[in-house]
């Protein structure tokens, strides 16, 4: 059972807690926020801390020596200290959503109720003050986590609409924790279907990638195409069956875009030419890891015991690539003495 004490006995990292000191010290309020909490109450260490505050963003960057603005914008002020990057935003509400992804201005509030009541999920809208033990759970996030239940802040369809990435994180969330989505959300996931208005696709593969890593990766994808979003990003995919496949996150991408125009989908997706180069690579020898993973250095004989045999220059290379290939299609064993009788044939043609 998850109970809001768990937190009490977290090791929060020196940063964080010299921040959050530093911000008392100034008479203002400071919170770990976000899915940093979520994690240490099912257990998972945290990959990140996210702090907010009732402190103006001018405040915090006159209060430390070494700042980044980048945020600015959104409030957000990013702190170099001891090494580490601390995030630090002001509270504050949303105006409307005029692109589907960015509210059209960040109005600061000095409500933390109301800087919680904007976020997504449940679970993702505590606050958590480790100087005070202050838990704040205004919407049953500790009871939905309980109840393993992903349930929206406010009307799902409204969050969903406010920002077009959160039904991605939706599914990222499914795969990596494995809770049940509650019906309004997959009723407003299923509504939206209709029209999507995508945001950027390198914002959809990062979620994407985070995905096909989650211990429940396939049930998520699963969910994506019950609600017609999966063929929103790929026209065309494999029955979503049980498949084994390595946890690895190339071998699902190349998995998942096995039925698809690849080299179209694989650039639509914004993939860089070394994960096309091995994921076609993948796709040539069907998911076969000892063919994949084969390379020259495998071969049971060395570059010098072929030069030995006259192979030299870029004859060299093509006899390597040809036992590569053979072996790979389990036509010629790789071992020292069948690839010796290979090489020994009166009439070899390296180039069959």
């Amino acid at each position: 059972m998850i109970h809001k004490e768990i937190l009490n006995d977290v090791d929060i990292p020196d940063a964080i807690i010299s921040v959050l000191e530093l911000i008392k010290q100034r008479g203002f309020r400071g919170y770990i926020v976000g899915g940093a909490i979520r994690d240490v109450l099912i257990g998972r260490v945290p990959v990140e801390y996210d702090l907010a505050t009732n402190a103006h963003p001018s405040d915090i960057m006159a209060w430390f020596d070494h700042v980044s603005d980048a945020g600015l914008k959104y409030g957000t002020v990013s702190i170099h200290l001891n090494g580490h990057i601390v995030e630090v935003t002001t509270f504050r509400k949303d105006a409307k959503y005029l692109d589907f992804r960015h509210p059209s201005e960040v109005v600061f509030t000095s409500s933390i109720h109301d800087d919680l009541m904007r976020r997504d999920f449940t679970i993702n809208a505590m606050a958590y003050c480790p100087l005070t033990s202050e838990c704040i759970d205004n919407f049953g996030a500790i009871e939905h986590l309980n109840q393993r239940r992903l349930i929206c802040v406010g009307h799902p369809y409204d969050r969903f609409k406010e920002d077009m990435l959160r039904p991605f994180r939706c599914f990222r969330l499914l795969s990596q924790l494995g809770f049940v989505v509650a019906s309004d959300v997959m009723r407003a996931l299923h509504d939206l279907s209709h029209g999507i208005v995508l945001p950027s696709m390198t914002r959809i593969r990062y979620e994407m990638d985070r995905l096909l890593m989650g211990p429940y990766w396939l049930s998520a994808l699963k969910v994506m195409h019950d609600v017609g979003w999966l063929s929103s990003v790929i026209c065309d995919y494999p029955p979503l069956d049980a498949v084994k496949l390595p946890n690895d996150r190339l071998f699902r991408w190349a998995w998942l875009l096995s039925k698809t125009n690849f080299n179209e989908t694989a650039k639509r997706l914004h993939f860089s030419k070394s994960d096309c180069r091995w994921m076609a690579h993948i796709l040539e020898w069907q998911f076969d890891e000892d063919a994949i993973h084969l390379t020259v250095n495998d071969l049971s004989i060395t570059s010098q015991e072929l030069m030995g045999l006259g192979f030299t220059g870029p004859q060299l290379g093509q006899i390597q690539n040809d036992l590569l290939r053979l072996i790979r299609q389990k036509k010629l064993v790789n071992s020292f003495g069948d690839i010796h009788r290979y090489l020994s044939q009166p009439e070899l043609n390296i180039s069959d």
